[in-house]
């Protein structure tokens, strides 16, 4: 039963909530506008109609905006291409992923905008923030902080090591 709850989370359109799939449909990213009075959205990721982690109040705290952000347009595209690396064993590599780029302004202010470009490839996920510069505020806005944080699904187990001085066995 909650396989099937969460097929529908990551295959049902609704408003305020987009959804994008990697090109081999295993990965499916939801990103939801912010509840009411909140400032910033989340982003969900599933895999094999999975969860597999959350991200709670995405988004950066900007000096000229206090409010919420609202998706202005979405633009979505494909990319399947392939470029050459200069050396190494596989020298061609293909780029194919989905992207979705979320537009958005300041609720009240269009003069500040953000866009968050998202991309679903077959090997995992990537984002970024995009503060555009605006003919009405050529100097932009300050960034106060990043917002984002990550939250696994589940208990899942975490390996890590700490290395001396930021080196590796290799580099000593």
């Amino acid at each position: 039963m909650l396989a099937l709850l969460l097929a529908a989370s990551c295959s049902k359109h609704e408003a305020g909530r987009n959804r994008l799939e990697s090109p081999d449909g295993r990965i499916c990213i939801v990103t939801e506008a912010p509840p009411r009075g909140a400032i910033y959205g989340s982003m969900r990721i599933y895999v094999d109609n999975n969860p597999f982690m959350a991200v709670t109040d995405m988004g950066l705290s900007l000096t000229r905006c206090q409010k919420p952000f609202l998706t202005d347009t979405v633009i979505r595209t494909t990319v399947d291409t392939t470029y050459t690396l200069p050396w190494g064993e596989n020298k061609v590599v293909r780029d194919h992923y989905n992207e979705m780029l979320v537009c958005m302004s300041c609720f009240g202010d269009d003069s500040t905008q953000m866009n968050i470009r998202i991309r679903a490839y077959d090997e995992g996920v990537a984002f970024r923030y995009v503060i555009p510069e605006l003919p009405g505020n050529p100097g932009g806005c300050e960034v106060m902080r990043e917002l984002t944080e990550w939250r696994f699904a589940g208990d899942p187990d975490v390996w890590a090591t700490t290395y001396r001085a930021h080196f590796n066995s290799n580099e000593q």
